[in-house]
């Protein structure tokens, strides 16, 4: 996967992003996401330039019905990197 993330102040970066889902015991068709973002370096811009790390985010999806897919995702604030800081948006040091 890929993303995109972008501020109103013009920075933004990419990631390339690895998603695993892990079934939930006793719960069938429920899984946790658990979703690894890693900053590509050479792709940010503006007052985000130079920024690099990892971020994690972790939920809950609900794949029983194709028709209607459940699920709630949350963004955690482990970062594995000292240019990246506990925010949504990692600003540069």
């Amino acid at each position: 996967m890929e993303h995109y993330f972008g501020r109103d102040d013009g920075g933004a970066f990419q990631t390339k992003d690895l998603g695993i889902l892990t079934a939930v015991p006793g719960k069938p068709g429920r899984f946790m996401l658990e979703i690894t973002y890693d900053i590509q370096p050479e792709v940010t811009r503006g007052t985000l330039k130079g920024c690099s790390g990892q971020f994690n985010s972790y939920g809950l999806v609900d794949l029983r019905d194709n028709d209607n897919l459940v699920g709630l995702v949350r963004q955690a604030l482990f970062h594995k990197s000292s240019d990246v800081r506990a925010s949504p948006y990692p600003r540069r040091s």
